[in-house]
């Protein structure tokens, strides 16, 4: 926060007075160790109707089979993916733990025991390999040992995949979308059942008066405090004749002058029959 506070102070100010939010649902150094996720995400509606695209206009029950058929095919394409890997780690783990063992190879490591170490970067860092922390949180919020528990495992010459929480593994990874989503035969081959009347569109009353309901609405609701939407570029009016922004030459409003019509002031305003005999002249003389 102090770091925020010398960058920004008012970003700092809204963070402290005005954000009813806790850390933990903007700031990684709050998450939840158990979950082994640091990702942040501002707004997961715009992600979600990102997703939906175009399908948001449909009507719910198509909405839904199509969000279905999607959720299902996304299941076996990342489980029969998942299949293929030859390694323990997924590819996007594999390489942030290579990541962090190339930048943990620059640090300074001092051992307390076999567990137990001080390492030095910015500033000076606690290690525990035993119980699977590091002062700086990176290691318990992501599951994957941050650069200062590399450095102190590659002291160690222990082997790295062993300190990945195993919610990052290959194995939990294929669990996770083991999972099937049942197919759903067409409506009409649907048993009947009788049992079960057909469900009625529900009525609502307003200002004692019964109305069905309607077509719901699809632009999202904006919270209370959020800025209004901003446009990319701005249209700005200029008139021709005054040259000033804000309207257009057919709603001026300033006095314009319009060009003088008289003959002497015109271009080529002589009599056409001297032009016509002075370049006969011209003509007659150059035959001469």
């Amino acid at each position: 926060m102090e770091e925020i506070k010398v960058t920004d102070v008012a970003a700092y100010k809204w963070l402290t007075e005005t954000c009813n939010e806790p850390p933990s649902s903007w700031s990684r150094h709050g998450f939840d160790v158990a979950v082994k996720v640091d990702h942040v995400t501002n707004n997961m509606t715009e992600s979600f109707n990102a997703f939906l695209g175009k399908m948001r206009q449909r009507p719910v029950i198509q909405l839904l089979e199509w969000y279905r058929t999607k959720v299902m095919k996304m299941f076996f394409s990342r489980y029969e993916k998942a299949k293929t890997w030859q390694t323990k780690l997924p590819p996007n783990v594999n390489a942030k733990v290579e990541r962090n063992q190339r930048a943990g190879r620059k640090l300074v490591t001092i051992p307390s025991s076999e567990y137990l170490f001080e390492v030095y970067d910015d500033r000076k860092y606690i290690v525990n390999l035993k119980e699977l922390t590091c002062q700086c949180r990176e290691w318990q919020v992501s599951g994957v040992p941050s650069k200062h528990a590399m450095s102190c495992i590659l002291f160690m010459r222990h082997d790295p995949i062993q300190y990945v929480n195993e919610y990052l593994t290959t194995e939990a990874y294929l669990r996770t979308y083991k999972g099937m989503i049942q197919a759903v035969s067409d409506e009409a081959l649907w048993p009947e059942n009788p049992q079960i009347p057909p469900l009625k569109p529900p009525v609502h009353k307003r200002k004692n008066k019964v109305f069905k309901q309607g077509k719901l609405q699809v632009n999202r609701r904006r919270e209370p405090n959020e800025p209004p939407k901003t446009h990319k570029r701005s249209i700005h009016k200029t008139c021709k004749a005054c040259n000033g922004i804000g309207h257009n030459k057919r709603t001026c409003k300033t006095p314009q002058t319009r060009p003088s019509h008289d003959s002497n002031e015109l271009t080529g305003s002589q009599d056409p029959s001297s032009q016509v005999s002075s370049l006969g002249g011209g003509t007659s003389q150059s035959r001469l």
